[in-house]
């Protein structure tokens, strides 16, 4: 069973390095923000791979025993747990284009912030390796996987409340896969948090075997899936196309509708189109909406590909 589970995380490895090489040379062509802070998220996760990895290669075939080389790669557990909270929630109000208000960043801010102080409470109070070692064991186990649920519940919450305001076919196909994917993993997340009596223990389930691994493979194949229709689905902004005069009168096109289009061409979200044109979200919005109107389209694809294919 040994065997099985090297021969997971080489598959995941391989599978998740090829999807984050995909998607980085997509972005590099077609500069698409939320395709890079998908890239950033995926990494994350594939990070942590790659420390369960150096974590079983030390018990299982070094078989090191010094506390060292956990506190060390417990470590590196700590440092990825503060980014992945904050950046998680981030990543997927970006995806379904929803603010990240100054509430979500108090929250999610401080279970980072006190993820940092979990890190660095262990070497103050304690002394000996053998005791640090089994206070950052606990945090871990109970406090820092305690907060990467409320992170993936709330993610689950957050897609299914706005599930309905989805734009664009492959959007809510990867949305709602993702959707199904954490309800259809959670009990497998929540067995991962019993991992040490589940491996050690119970022998129920091999040593160094987690749902997460399985998860994360699953998610990677079927990104890699999605990402030629994506890809597609973006063929026009990849191709920079131009607004023609003859389109701007045809369609009664503003000047600041005009420059809202071009920022839509180069892939900005509602937001941050407002930050760059210093306008309210609410009155982008109400642009973005009549643009639509005028053109006859419902979708940012829709536009661009209009946009291409005008005259």
């Amino acid at each position: 069973m040994a065997h099985f589970v090297v021969v997971i995380y080489f598959v995941s490895i391989v599978v998740g390095c090829s999807a984050l090489l995909l998607f980085w040379i997509i972005y590099i062509k077609s500069k698409i923000q939320i395709i890079k802070q998908y890239v950033i998220f995926m990494l994350l996760y594939t990070i942590y791979l790659l420390i369960q990895i150096f974590n079983i290669y030390m018990r299982t075939v070094i078989q090191h025993s010094s506390p060292d080389v956990y506190i060390f790669s417990n470590f590196f557990y700590f440092v990825w747990f503060i980014f992945f909270i904050y950046e998680t929630p981030y990543f997927f109000h970006a995806l379904l284009n929803i603010s990240f208000t100054k509430l979500n960043k108090i929250i999610f801010g401080s279970m980072s912030l006190i993820t940092f102080i979990l890190l660095i409470v262990p070497f103050i109070v304690k002394n000996e390796p053998q005791e640090i070692l089994k206070i950052i064991k606990f945090e871990l186990q109970v406090i820092c996987y305690s907060f990467f649920m409320i992170v993936l519940f709330y993610i689950v919450y957050l897609i299914w409340i706005n599930r309905k305001k989805i734009k664009g076919e492959i959007n809510k196909k990867i949305l709602n896969t993702i959707f199904k994917l954490c309800v259809i993993f959670l009990p497998g997340f929540l067995a991962d948090s019993f991992s040490q009596k589940l491996q050690v223990e119970w022998k129920i389930i091999p040593y160094g075997f987690e749902f997460s691994i399985f998860f994360y493979l699953t998610w990677n194949i079927i990104s890699i899936i999605y990402v030629v229709q994506y890809f597609i689905s973006r063929t026009a902004i990849v191709r920079a196309p131009t607004i023609t005069q003859e389109f701007i009168k045809k369609y009664s096109i503003s000047e600041r509708e005009r420059e809202i289009i071009e920022l839509i061409i180069k892939g900005y979200s509602n937001k941050q189109i407002a930050e760059t044109l210093f306008i309210s979200l609410q009155t982008i919005k109400n642009h973005v909406y009549n643009i639509f109107r005028k053109v006859g389209v419902e979708s940012r694809t829709k536009l661009i590909e209009k946009i291409n294919n005008f005259g």
